[in-house]
């Protein structure tokens, strides 16, 4: 989704280049804009995305992109004028270590959000997610692997390829092992698939898909929202207790317009504005009512997954520590 630029330069009014005239609140009669600190790699997409909020609401919406890490210490910190009033990560691990530290505020927004996909105080809602999924070679019959740990057997030896350990699927696969079987048991688990990979650990899930397909990986864990369901090289399937990935939002403690915030927040989980942001990212609508993308229908029996994302934030960094001792690293 793409704006054009005059249009980008009338929501935000604070582009670099852009002469907009003067802010949006500091006009007679004009509601107080929100401003949102996010972390997207399309620049365009998020503006684009709360046009219609403005549009229904009157309430401009001005963007301020940055890294995950890098937006989440200027909140906590305080440290940028204006300062955000919502706050969008691309993981709920940093929302989850920002509420800790103080940075967010609660929210009542996001009722309809199954609790596994909000905080329990209230301090961030999902907006999307994803869940690590088992893929393997279609010429293969049948489903070979019902779970991550069945992937330290022998049968998965030699043909396991696995994406970066410092990725958030990985990380979360690696706290949802923990959550089920201890650090022991996981650690002893990821040290076999170390010494049965393929071919050593991808920098990206690109590139493990790419040499999925042409064969040189009998196996392999990738996010669901990165398969092409049109390449009918590969096949996949949801394992036993799968992990998650969740893409959120929460208000910041230090916000200006958090009432406006909070209309935002509201507004981005109705399930209309969750199916159309979930088909546009490719991913899974945090709300069970909102409409599945269709490359994504074949997960509907388990698009909720029975482990909390507020628990897997919990365990990433002992993830983070497990992954570096036992090896598994890009």
């Amino acid at each position: 989704m793409r704006t054009l630029a005059a249009g980008l330069c009338l929501l935000a009014g604070l582009a670099a280049g852009c002469d907009a005239g003067p802010p949006a609140a500091e006009v007679r009669g004009a509601e107080p804009p929100v401003v949102v600190f996010a972390s997207h790699p399309d620049r365009h997409y998020l503006p684009a995305l709360f046009l219609p909020f403005t549009r229904e609401t009157g309430i401009p919406v001005i963007v301020r992109h940055g890294a995950p890490d890098s937006i989440l210490a200027d909140v906590t910190e305080n440290r940028v004028e204006p300062p955000a009033d919502l706050v969008w990560s691309p993981d709920v691990t940093g929302l989850v270590r920002a509420a800790g530290e103080g940075a967010l505020r609660p929210t009542a927004a996001g009722a309809g959000i199954p609790p596994e996909l909000r905080d329990p105080d209230g301090f961030w809602v999902a907006i999307s997610f994803d869940i690590p999924v088992i893929a393997w070679r279609a010429a293969e019959a049948g489903a070979p692997f019902d779970s991550y740990a069945a992937l330290a057997g022998s049968a998965a030896e030699g043909r396991l390829c696995l994406a970066s350990g410092a990725l958030p699927g990985s990380r979360a696969v690696l706290a949802a092992l923990l959550g089920r079987t201890g650090v022991r048991r996981t650690e002893a688990i990821v040290r076999r698939w170390i010494a049965g990979l393929a071919r050593p650990v991808f920098a990206s899930p690109e590139r493990l898909l790419a040499a999925l397909g042409r064969g040189e990986c009998g196996v392999a864990i990738v996010l669901a929202s990165r398969l092409d369901p049109d390449d009918e090289r590969v096949a996949a399937v949801v394992p036993l207790h799968p992990a998650l990935v969740a893409e959120g939002a929460g208000i910041a403690r230090h916000a200006r317009n958090p009432d406006g915030a909070e209309k935002l927040l509201a507004w981005l989980t109705r399930p209309a504005v969750q199916a159309r942001h979930a088909a546009a990212v490719g991913a899974l609508p945090a709300h069970p009512a909102a409409e599945l993308p269709p490359s994504l229908g074949w997960l509907e029996p388990s698009r909720i997954p029975g482990v909390s994302a507020f628990t897997l934030a919990l365990a990433a960094e002992e993830a983070a520590l497990l992954a570096e001792r036992a090896g598994y690293r890009e």
